[in-house]
């Protein structure tokens, strides 16, 4: 007869024994181990537990109501496979603080997913790489984008629920992420250096809310107010395609992080196609100053009445088209105040201007733009491209 073994059952549990905070010290596992390589680390209770020295493991588990802090090292969870995990708050309270160093998992993670879930991921500083993908608990995930990278929160039915949120550092993923409907994913300002789903390895990103499920922006006082997340198209191998998938009843949460700043602001970008069958601002957002726009490939939230300024509008002729290219190729690598503040946010044209641009392409401010159809930035590249030899040619 076949047992099924859990997997914290196969893990090599903590005990606090040695100097009852130091992830690496043997001392503090039971039995003394001091093999980390090939082994899975369950930390769960009431403690606290610092990574912040070079570390190669297979998983790790937080539960029971602990933390794990990393605040420097390279760490690494390297273990690979369909259904292998790293939990936060899958059996109680968990808490993973990233605040410094790098720290990668190579298989799927799960944030308040499971029995009693209660997992709370925070993001800041660091890098947080899931650079691998695993079986999504709640849904078909073939259905609708492959396996994911990460899985935040649970059913309702459930209780508790997952929390990521990043206000700092970065984050980037190999597949999807995946929202349950007990999933809060919160971006605080423009502080992060990057989100990138999909952005690392040879498979592409994805993002599905289904109903129930939030997603939190805070906007600052800068120009950029929030760090956009990027869903992307990163090898055109894998199933999630860059999409994003909106389910009727996923929510939008958006607030000031500090004094409020009028204006609007890119808060997601995406390599493939929008599904939105319904996404709606969530409870105790006030209406009468927020508004948000579901475009091809982008998701925008605005502050008042306007009219503002449109991301990847440098021009500031009100609609995002070739025009526009034109000034982020004259000005790249020079002082960002060209792209007249519906850049990025950094100081110089970068290349992330231009990914901006090729995003919002079409996008028009509706109170005074013209609804003349833009066609595809790639055809206006080429007609560009047509015009200059044309012009070539006659000089000659």
């Amino acid at each position: 007869m076949a047992i099924a073994i859990s997997s914290a059952a196969q893990a090599v549990d903590w005990d606090g024994g040695g100097d009852g905070t130091s992830y690496q010290d043997p001392l503090n596992w039971v039995d003394d181990d001091p093999t980390f390589a090939d082994l899975t680390r369950n930390i769960s209770g009431a403690f606290t537990v610092e990574r912040n020295v070079d570390i190669t493991v297979n998983r790790t588990f937080v539960n029971g109501g602990a933390v794990l802090n990393v605040t420097g090292g390279t760490q690494s969870d390297g273990q690979s496979g369909a259904n292998v995990f790293n939990t936060v708050g899958d059996s109680g309270a968990g808490t993973l603080n990233v605040s410094g160093g790098s720290y990668s998992i190579g298989h799927g993670l799960r944030v308040g997913v499971g029995a009693a879930p209660d997992g709370v991921v925070n993001i800041t500083g660091g890098d947080l790489i899931v650079f691998r993908d695993a079986n999504i608990k709640a849904v078909d995930w073939a259905s609708f984008g492959g396996r994911g990278s990460i899985e935040i929160g649970d059913t309702a039915l459930t209780g508790g629920g997952g929390r990521l949120q990043i206000s700092g550092g970065s984050l980037a993923t190999r597949a999807g992420v995946y929202l349950g409907e007990t999933g809060f994913f919160r971006v605080v300002g423009s502080a992060p250096t990057s989100i990138g789903i999909g952005a690392n390895g040879t498979l592409d990103g994805y993002w599905h809310q289904v109903p129930g499920s939030t997603l939190e922006i805070q906007i600052d006082e800068t120009s950029k107010g929030v760090t956009p997340i990027s869903v992307d198209i990163t090898s055109g191998t894998g199933q999630g395609g860059g999409n994003v998938y909106f389910d009727a009843g996923s929510l939008l949460d958006v607030s000031f992080l500090g004094a409020e700043n009028q204006g609007r602001f890119t808060v997601m970008t995406w390599d493939g196609t929008v599904t939105d069958n319904g996404l709606a601002f969530a409870p105790g957002v006030d209406t009468d100053l927020w508004s948000f726009s579901v475009n091809a490939n982008s998701l925008t939230v605005q502050a008042g009445d306007g009219p503002f300024g449109v991301p990847g509008d440098f021009n500031s002729d009100n609609v995002v088209d070739a025009a526009d290219y034109t000034v982020y190729r004259d000005n790249l690598g020079l002082d960002s105040a060209a792209l007249n503040g519906n850049g990025t946010g950094e100081s110089t044209v970068v290349p992330a201007d231009y990914t901006l641009w090729q995003s919002q392409f079409g996008a028009s401010n509706a109170l005074s733009a013209s609804a003349t159809p833009v066609p595809e930035p790639g055809s206006l590249l080429l007609l560009m491209v047509g015009m200059a030899a044309c012009g070539a040619r006659r000089r000659a």
